[in-house]
């Protein structure tokens, strides 16, 4: 790569990154997921260069998260993270590690009722946004890059969703490589001689995106070399398309919308949450027919979906983070603060006291060492305390 493509490479990125946080706030402190593969590694080196401006240089500190899911063979998670780590002491950047014990991911995708990605991605997030909270970070970076900005729009598309792509902002988050290629990154870090970490799962098929991107993705591009403007359009006049309600949908409002704008407003309230998985196209479908029925009957209607709860209560529909949507095996909820959950069994209340957690039910109360967040599920097949009510699980 010439000097100057490493420079448009830079100004393409420092562009994005303004405009989605100028230089001229003050006091920033922005964090950034690396996981040692080319994507994160290139961001991160980018950032480094960025924050030496002087427009930033004053006002920003960095600092560096990366996540050992525990999913692949010890020696090539533990040689991530270990890579991640020495990369940063290089950089002189500050380095969280945070491990996931083994078989949590396997676990969530049962309990979840999906696959290894999403649990793996929903535990992700949870991670990356307790260390929003616990640091005041003032945007978390992410490395989703243009590649993945079509990957993902192929993916939603074929899973029924009616937002297929992925924002560059989305509460926190921020993608700042979404506008350059995997191509770019590569022959970027290529320039610089740095090393990066290859996933061996890539190559695996049975992951969807590794499908799409391996098999899909080359068809369109020697059948149909325009596609990606194509479907770059579509995005765009789907995201401008969409209702977005703030707070609460009016009933009234939402009995008049056609089908498709009714599922694209509930999504707003989705977006607005900073609900960061996909919401299914069956789901959707369900909830608009039960919603707008509701609203014609005059009655309550709640229904739950990945944690949250789209309730009509007078008359207005809103979104409420709670109680996960009870699966054939039983119910699974994640807790992150008090309050009052309902569950199979009864009500629960639940309230941190600072050295412990109490979660109060009907037949009595468990005392918890720890605060949040933790998982409270039903008993499965299995578990050598079965007989309970449920149990608590720390995330």
């Amino acid at each position: 790569m010439s000097e100057n493509m490493s420079f448009e490479i830079f100004e393409k990125f420092r562009s994005s990154f303004y405009a989605l946080l100028p230089a001229c706030t003050q006091n920033l402190h922005i964090a950034a997921g690396v996981s040692g593969g080319a994507d994160s590694v290139c961001m991160l080196l980018l950032l480094k260069r960025l924050f030496e401006d002087e427009l930033y240089a004053q006002n920003c500190t960095l600092s560096v998260v990366t996540i050992n899911h525990r999913i692949r063979p010890k020696e090539e998670t533990d040689g991530d993270a270990l890579f991640v780590q020495e990369l940063c002491h290089a950089l002189n950047l500050p380095c969280r590690t945070i491990e996931l014990e083994t078989g949590l991911v396997d676990e969530t995708a049962r309990l979840r009722g999906g696959g290894t990605e999403d649990a793996a991605r929903f535990l992700r997030y949870q991670a990356f946004e307790s260390f929003i909270t616990e640091n005041n970070i003032s945007a978390f970076c992410l490395a989703h890059n243009e590649n993945d900005f079509y990957e993902t729009a192929l993916m939603r598309l074929f899973q029924g969703s009616t937002s297929l792509s992925l924002k560059e902002k989305r509460g926190a988050f921020i993608r700042p490589l979404l506008h350059i290629s995997r191509r770019q990154i590569e022959e970027y870090l290529s320039s610089l001689k740095q090393d990066f970490r290859i996933d061996s799962t890539n190559s695996d098929e049975k992951y969807f995106r590794n499908n799409i991107r391996l098999n899909l993705v080359p068809l369109l591009d020697e059948k149909f070399p325009s596609w990606k403007k194509g479907l770059s359009s579509f995005c765009e006049k789907n995201g401008s398309s969409s209702q977005n309600f703030t707070g609460f949908i009016p009933g009234k409002a939402f009995s008049d919308l056609s089908l498709e704008q009714k599922k694209e407003a509930l999504c707003s309230l989705y977006n607005e949450a900073d609900y960061t998985g996909r919401v299914s196209g069956p789901f959707l479908n369900d909830v608009c027919f039960e919603l707008s029925k509701a609203y014609y009957l005059s009655k309550n209607y709640e229904k739950s979906f990945d944690g949250y709860t789209i309730k009509f209560e007078k008359n207005r529909i809103f979104l409420e983070k709670g109680l996960k949507k009870p699966t054939e095996t039983g119910f699974f909820a994640i807790i992150e603060e008090d309050g009052d959950y309902s569950f199979p069994f009864g009500k629960a209340a639940v309230k941190n006291e600072g050295n412990c957690t109490r979660i109060t039910f009907g037949s009595g109360t468990v005392t918890l060492d720890h605060g949040y967040p933790f998982i409270i599920r039903s008993p499965m097949t299995g578990d050598s305390h079965k007989k309970d009510l449920f149990l608590v699980e720390r995330l």
